[in-house]
């Protein structure tokens, strides 16, 4: 009888500590979540600019680069910038270019402009990029990378904060800074700067999917959602100087007409780890 207590006794305390691990845990994971995760996305704005640049454009080196490097060194730098590089440029990728500029329109010129879900222009784009900073996001990433010779392990969460409509799509990039373009550069050479130690900052240089905007993510998710994504991605050991992950949640938007400015995918955070 005595025996039959302890062993009573041993079950009981191994299901309270079970209990307990769990408790400490404290994880509400959603479709596809990850209990296990250390991610835990913060309900914080982050901003998005696009620039349309060319290394033969002068006013892209004259005063585009300078306004690219203002928008993303707004919000604490809790922006994703990118700077898709038009044809007859080494750093063109034309299913990103393309890509983009297919909802996002240059407008016929470069440099060109979008802030988020707004073609903007040099007076506008500061205010423009804190009206977006300053709204509550539905949804947030979280986001470990993980470096070695030629991949990034990439973990991420999404996690959505209401109820929302729609369907969602997560998308990733491998961005570039610090591509020397100065004087003397050869073919990176960028037109319209004298700086010897010019960079070409912000260069997507692959995108995950061949879909810019990326993959479905969800569709009407609902508060408290969390999605777990984690794959491998592989990168051109050419690409020798700061080479980093960006990611963006958007929502599809089937009425969108990008004639008018009004891209079918709407922006609705990003994600940025160097």
């Amino acid at each position: 009888m005595k025996k039959l207590f302890l062993l009573v006794f041993a079950f009981a305390v191994v299901l309270t500590a079970c209990d307990k691990d769990d408790d400490d845990n404290g994880k509400k994971p959603g479709p596809n979540g990850d209990p296990g995760s250390t991610l835990n996305p913060e309900q914080k704005q982050w901003g998005l600019v696009i620039n349309y640049t060319a290394k033969w454009c002068g006013p892209c080196g004259s005063w585009g680069s300078p306004l690219l490097k203002q928008l993303a060194e707004l919000n604490g730098g809790r922006v994703l910038a990118i700077a898709p590089h038009a044809s007859n440029d080494p750093m063109h990728v034309a299913s990103i270019y393309n890509g983009f500029r297919a909802d996002r329109i240059t407008g016929g010129g470069i440099p060109s402009f979008w802030v988020g879900d707004n073609k903007v222009t040099s007076q506008n784009a500061s205010s423009t990029m804190n009206t977006l900073t300053g709204r509550t996001p539905i949804a947030a990433i979280d986001m470990e990378v993980k470096k070695d010779t030629e991949h990034f392990d990439v973990n991420a969460r999404v996690k959505f904060f209401e109820n929302a409509t729609g369907d969602f799509y997560l998308s990733f990039y491998i961005l570039e800074d610090g591509i020397p373009g100065g004087p003397g550069s050869g073919d990176y050479t960028q037109s319209g700067v004298s700086d010897p130690n010019y960079t070409h900052d912000y260069v997507p240089r692959k995108s995950y999917t061949q879909e810019v905007y990326g993959q479905s993510l969800a569709s009407n998710p609902s508060a408290d959602d969390v999605f777990d994504t984690e794959f491998e991605f592989t990168f051109d050991a050419s690409w020798t100087n700061t080479v980093y992950v960006g990611a963006a949640i958007w929502r599809y938007n089937p009425n969108g007409n990008p004639n008018n400015e009004e891209p079918h995918y709407e922006f609705i955070n990003g994600f940025v780890v160097k």
